[in-house]
């Protein structure tokens, strides 16, 4: 069962509704205690891990979340990648800035199995998010990179919730302002390793190849509301691969075709979001503006695709220029 589904239905379970309004400060109480070990952190790091995602640009996800419930993300990424050449005798500094926002809708049942209690709750998130990380970068024979970076961040979430049902005045009463209707700061650090390949001639196509591993540890800095003791950490692994060809030419601009094959597997707390993994399968086209008065003009590239795992099926647009 999803995180914030479960940690509503057990309290909930224990009322009747003849006896809600006597017992319910004392159980809003101890709820509030018990969510700050329950790992309701590891759902909203969660979130931040697809919002500072530099492979996911834009789309959104559907994710099953068993029963009755349903949950929706839209996650929007801008990514900023930096190089710097220090000296001839060092590795090439490679940098990472992600902006990013989340947008994440929860609808489920908090009670369908309480006589007289069932409702039915919709929370709202919206989460933004920053990340950076900075490294080495080490040529590999070949043309292959390897970056080793070291990552930290800032994530501001917020939500809000809203309930329909017999039961919505006991369900409001224990979570809003615990569950839902709150919001927090959240700050992250961690690292990264990447090995990649930016263009592989196989004439006349290019192949781009990266397998990288991120981990992030996540903590809350500050938050009006309740406060998880526990920090949550998150793993993911990332496979993708992109074939590119031209097939014309207009006005000195080569245009191109893309295709390419994503995997990503979470671990750990990575996983609250309610997936395990996904593949997801792009195409594309690209522009190679001439260069203006000497001045080399990056490709433009146009991206579509779609998301499918076991439990999520989504889409992804980009637009993006390659540096």
């Amino acid at each position: 069962m999803h995180r914030p589904v479960l940690l509503l239905a057990l309290p909930l379970a224990l009322l009747a509704p003849a006896q809600a309004q006597s017992v319910l400060p004392g159980l809003r109480d101890e709820f509030k205690h018990e969510l700050r070990h329950a790992g309701y952190l590891s759902f909203l790091s969660s979130l931040v891990d697809l919002g500072v995602d530099a492979e996911i640009e834009g789309g959104n996800l559907e994710v099953d979340i068993g029963g009755s419930g349903e949950l929706s993300v839209a996650p929007l990424a801008v990514p900023i990648p930096l190089d710097f050449e220090l000296t001839p005798d060092l590795p090439t500094l490679h940098g990472e800035l992600v902006f990013g926002y989340v947008g994440a809708k929860l609808k489920f049942y908090a009670s369908e199995d309480v006589p007289g209690l069932h409702t039915r709750v919709s929370a709202d998130y919206h989460l933004f998010a920053a990340d950076t990380g900075f490294g080495p970068s080490f040529g590999l024979p070949a043309g292959f990179k390897l970056q080793a970076l070291a990552h930290g961040g800032l994530a501001y979430e917020t939500n809000h919730g809203s309930y329909r049902g017999p039961g919505s005045r006991a369900v409001r009463l224990l979570a809003k302002k615990v569950l839902f209707d709150t919001d927090a700061l959240i700050g992250a650090f961690g690292g990264s390793l990447a090995l990649r390949h930016d263009g592989l001639e196989l004439d006349p196509m290019t192949l781009r190849l990266v397998l990288r591993y991120d981990m992030r540890r996540y903590l809350v800095l500050d938050t009006g509301e309740f406060a998880p003791d526990a920090p949550s950490t998150s793993h993911w692994l990332s496979a993708r691969a992109e074939l590119s060809a031209p097939f014309a030419t207009v006005r000195d601009a080569t245009l191109g075709w893309i295709g390419g094959v994503g995997y990503r597997r979470f671990f750990a707390d990575a996983e609250e979001v309610g997936f395990a993994d996904y593949v997801v399968l792009l195409a594309g086209l690209s522009v190679d503006p001439p260069a203006v008065d000497g001045h080399e003009i990056p490709p433009l590239v146009l991206l579509g695709g779609v998301y499918v795992g076991e439990d999520v099926f989504g889409w992804t647009i980009t637009f993006t220029a390659r540096f």
